[in-house]
């Protein structure tokens, strides 16, 4: 009986806006594999892929997958990065709450429109919309 009483407590969140796992579409409005950045050096890094998942408790999974290209070595190995952060709704927003600030996102059908903060370092900030859409 302790079992069952796991398995409610792990269910996913109710949400009246995000559900389920969504897909990333484009970045910027461009389709993947999207340019994300070049280095001095010439190196490129590309986005690849991502997706957006609901997990239990008010959290979600954020996953963005990456490839290098180097000059000397060509296409590298994809990797991936994974952020679990808690959310929570404010009217039609949704907002995903980093360390110390907050990426911006709103539901319109099946599409996950996301508004997040990008650092390079150095004074290098800028924001980048993204689009996910529900499997």
């Amino acid at each position: 009986m302790c079992l069952a009483m796991a398995c409610k407590d792990d269910a996913p969140t109710q949400s009246t806006l995000l559900s389920g796992t969504f897909d990333l579409n484009t970045v910027d409005g461009q389709p993947l594999p999207f340019l994300d950045w070049v280095t001095m050096a010439q190196d490129t890094l590309f986005i690849t892929g991502g997706e957006v998942r609901t997990l239990s408790r008010g959290r979600v999974s954020l996953v963005l997958r990456s490839r290098w290209h180097t000059p000397s070595g060509g296409p590298q190995p994809e990797a991936s990065d994974t952020l679990v952060l808690t959310y929570r709704e404010n009217g039609s927003m949704i907002l995903f709450e980093h360390p110390t600030y907050m990426d911006t996102a709103q539901v319109a059908g099946e599409a996950l429109n996301v508004r997040t903060f990008v650092n390079r370092g150095q004074g290098i900030t800028f924001h980048r919309a993204m689009i996910y859409y529900r499997r």
